[in-house]
């Protein structure tokens, strides 16, 4: 995901990456000269020969279930300004989805709650106060 949601995986040489243990709520990738070779599944892997950790890269992401609060502030059709609280929760899923959330991705709690806000902004605004809350569990 982003910068703060990145690690890389735990050398278990002190001078090399070429092997590297990846804890069991963690999937990492790994690169070799700048290239993409491919996913590490939990536990102790064997990469490539490494000079001087050098030629070999990883970045390691959390697979865990996390939770985002996002708060937005929208005008319902009578007028009434009122203050939505969403909770999302997001995980990364195992296969394509991992390369996506490392490559792809520049800020993900960033893009969620924009995506959140916008579905709220859109949806509330052609609601009375009552229907809004009426409709909270469909908002969600």
């Amino acid at each position: 995901m982003s910068g703060s949601f990145l690690r890389q995986a735990r050398p278990m040489c002190l001078c090399s990456n070429c092997i590297v243990a990846v804890p069991p709520d963690e999937v990492a990738t790994w690169e070799c000269l700048g290239e993409y070779k491919g996913i590490l599944n939990p536990g102790l892997s064997f990469l490539a020969v490494d000079a001087c950790g050098c030629c070999v890269n990883t970045r390691s992401i959390s697979m865990r279930l996390m939770q985002m609060r996002t708060v937005c502030e929208t005008k319902t059709k009578d007028n009434v300004f009122v203050f939505v609280v969403v909770a999302v929760q997001m995980q990364v899923l195992s296969g394509q989805h991992v390369y996506d959330a490392v490559y792809r991705l520049t800020d993900p709690s960033g893009q969620v709650d924009s995506f959140v806000k916008d579905v709220i902004r859109g949806q509330v605004p052609t609601m009375t106060l009552d229907e809004v809350f009426a409709a909270k569990s469909e908002l969600a």
